[in-house]
């Protein structure tokens, strides 16, 4: 993509977040709270994977 493509792409997307913040702020809320929730748990699954990995190895 070039420059200007991406600039306009970022510039809509933040715009359609202000816009559905300003018009169902509880919706964007429970979005955002689930988007955190399964990126936590992902982090989490990644850390034991990789600490069972490191486990397994040294064992």
């Amino acid at each position: 993509m070039t420059g200007a493509l991406k600039k306009t792409v970022v510039l809509l997307v933040i715009l359609f977040l202000g816009f559905w913040l300003v018009q169902d702020p509880n919706g964007f809320a429970a979005s955002a709270k689930q988007t955190g929730t399964a990126i936590w748990d992902l982090l989490i699954q990644l850390f034991e994977g990789i600490i069972s990995f490191f486990k397994s190895i040294s064992s």
